[in-house]
């Protein structure tokens, strides 16, 4: 076990040495189809797969969505979408009522569940990716999707949320990349906000970000009010009468939550990585040489981070702040996508080296290895 733990360790390690030597090599273009380009993706898709299968096997979630997708086999189309016949604990969105229909169909297993759920969060998620990004970039986009862990744990856990984050991401990647297509952009940010009602304001947010005057000076304004009422506990004196249109607001600041959820409100340690985040992508704005779009992402992770603060002081605020986590493997992957300069490798390379170092801290790497362990 010892020895295959370890090897384990090597083969993450080669994955961002490779990944590393990519980076170097660049701008040749050609070192993009490079076979070990090729390893280090199937690698690092191969384990999420995994992780979404067999992670995070001991926590409640997973048998709590599995419960929905046992009682929905024997249900027909029409008593699916009647609520008298039949409702999930998770949430009664008709998309996502449709999604564990059909997954029942398959299997009713937890295993067969999350794999259906990562196979749909991944392909969105690499869609989104592939409009833009070479394999190179892509590489070390999904390094950092692994290390941070948001993506891993959404589609590992809380299924329902992952998919309409995984699509509120393509939906902002989409209309970044390209103005012509917003149809596609819009459609996925409807397709998110139907999966999970959540998403409505990041929805919003995202629309903002790109269709209307804002700039990225001003959004960060609203970033720094928002701190500060975080800070200092006045969110719903700043919301005013409008927490009231928030559904289950009650149910979601209920002091009852306080022994569920144990980490409690207002955390300051979400706020710390949050601005770590932004802090990394200012910093690459200024000495890299990086695309237009660059701004438009960031000023959306901006937007989308000020909900959090906004709403900081209710529980399971971190299903608030993933949303805009779920755009930093991007945003901090600059260094692999710049134009060369004499400061791109050297940022690129530390980049890989923190996400290496927070992916066995705080991030999955370490329950990944021994999924691999046990099942090797």
């Amino acid at each position: 076990m010892r020895f295959t733990i370890a090897l384990f360790i090597a083969l993450i390690l080669v994955a961002h040495a490779l990944t590393a030597l990519s980076l170097v090599s660049r701008p040749n273009l050609l070192v993009h189809a490079l076979p070990t380009n090729v390893l280090t993706f199937a690698i690092l898709t191969t384990l999420i797969v995994m992780f979404a299968a067999y992670g995070n096997s001991t926590v409640w979630d997973r048998a709590f969505y599995t419960y929905d997708v046992i009682r929905v086999h024997d249900v027909s189309l029409p008593q699916l979408f009647d609520e008298r016949q039949f409702s999930t604990g998770a949430g009664d969105e008709s998309p996502y009522l449709l999604f564990i229909w059909m997954v029942s169909q398959i299997g009713t297993s937890t295993r067969t569940f999350y794999l259906s759920v990562v196979a749909v969060c991944l392909s969105v998620y690499l869609y989104a990716l592939k409009r833009k990004f070479h394999l190179l970039e892509i590489n070390y986009i999904l390094l950092l999707t692994i290390s941070f862990s948001v993506f891993t744990s959404y589609t590992s856990l809380v299924a329902r949320q992952g998919i309409s984050m995984s699509l509120i991401f393509a939906g902002v990647a989409t209309y970044a990349f390209g103005a012509r297509r917003s149809i596609v952009s819009i459609g996925l940010l409807t397709l998110g906000t139907l999966v999970h009602w959540s998403a409505l304001p990041f929805t919003l947010a995202a629309i903002a970000a790109r269709w209307t005057q804002l700039t990225l000076k001003r959004t960060l304004s609203i970033w720094g009010a928002s701190v500060m009422a975080f800070l200092f506990q006045a969110q719903t004196s700043l919301l005013g009468p409008l927490v009231k249109f928030v559904p289950k607001f009650d149910e979601y600041t209920s002091a009852s939550l306080s022994g569920v959820y144990a980490s409690g409100t207002n955390r300051i340690d979400f706020l710390a990585l949050s601005a770590l985040y932004l802090a990394a992508a200012l910093a690459f704005r200024q000495w890299l040489l990086l695309p237009a779009w660059y701004d438009l992402i960031l000023k959306t992770y901006v937007l989308m981070n000020s909900l959090f603060l906004l709403f900081g002081f209710v529980y399971y605020s971190d299903r608030l702040v993933a949303y805009s986590w779920f755009l930093a493997p991007v945003l901090l992957s600059a260094p692999a996508f710049a134009q060369p300069s004499a400061k791109r490798i050297p940022f690129g390379l530390l980049i890989l080296g923190g996400s290496l170092v927070m992916g066995f801290t705080i991030g999955p790497w370490a329950e990944i290895a021994k999924i691999v362990s046990h099942h090797s």
